[in-house]
């Protein structure tokens, strides 16, 4: 859909090199995205279990970036935003575990006024 109609408006105006120009744009952007979140997800494993889960960590992701490459695009989509969705989980838990420290902080700072 939104691939498809990008690729035949570059078509139209630059014939079909305007095609091949959207397709390595996507592919940069793919790339660029798989990197930055592996080093995101790099650093809080890190941080959560220590660099020897960092060699899991690389081979979970490469597993995943395999079957993803294989499957449809619209469940890879799908799947993506249900992960996304399953992160409120533990920043719900941070945020509760956290709100008597934020509290007092913020009775604290009125005090110092």
């Amino acid at each position: 859909q939104g691939t498809e109609l990008a690729q035949a408006a570059f078509k139209a105006s630059l014939g079909s090199a305007g095609m091949i120009f959207v397709a390595i744009c996507m592919l940069f952007f793919a790339f660029s995205t798989i990197i930055g979140w592996y080093f995101f997800g790099e650093q809080n494993v890190k941080a959560l279990f220590g660099s020897k889960a960092v060699k899991v960590y690389a081979a979970i992701v490469v597993v995943c970036i395999v079957i993803g490459s294989a499957l449809h695009v619209d469940l890879v989509w799908n799947l993506s935003d249900l992960f996304n969705g399953l992160m409120v989980f533990p920043n719900l838990i941070a945020l509760l575990a956290l709100s008597g420290l934020v509290a007092k902080a913020a009775h604290d700072k009125d005090i110092m006024k």
